[in-house]
């Protein structure tokens, strides 16, 4: 095991690009600045090399990259890891990938939706196992 002097260890069953969240600090945000700044497309860095260097997790790194991506910098994508885009023409590739994605996301949801419209609520299962379903004939006298 690789001992990386942060408060987690990465191992095969829980490695530096698979913990963390969506909360993150003025310090994680300029440590992964600081990292992404020194990409290019010709040198992209990939999440776990930028969580081994800065010591934020994985999924943080990609809470904080969400959030800058187009408002601080602008992220690019490819096989290699992410880069800071220095012409528009480098954003087009993930551009398009993230919108392939809110598309299919899109179409998941209106599945479900659908889906759902099938099955049945809690609340008629639960008044129609007691006697407190409203019945017409049942009026005040």
């Amino acid at each position: 095991m690789t001992v990386t002097g942060h408060w987690w260890q990465p191992t095969a069953a829980l490695d530096a690009t698979r913990i963390g969240g969506q909360a993150y600090t003025n310090s994680d945000v300029r440590q992964v600045s600081a990292y992404l700044k020194e990409t290019s497309r010709l040198q992209p860095m990939n999440v776990a090399s930028i969580a081994l260097g800065t010591g934020v997790p994985g999924r943080t790194i990609r809470q904080i990259v969400s959030d800058l991506d187009g408002r601080v910098m602008l992220i690019g994508k490819r096989q290699g890891g992410l880069y800071v885009c220095h012409v528009a023409d480098e954003s087009d590739e993930y551009t398009t990938a993230l919108e392939r994605h809110w598309r299919s996301e899109r179409e998941r949801v209106q599945r479900r939706r659908s889906f759902a419209t099938k099955l049945p609520r809690w609340q008629q299962q639960m008044f129609a196992d007691t006697d407190l379903a409203y019945d017409e004939d049942d009026d005040d006298d």
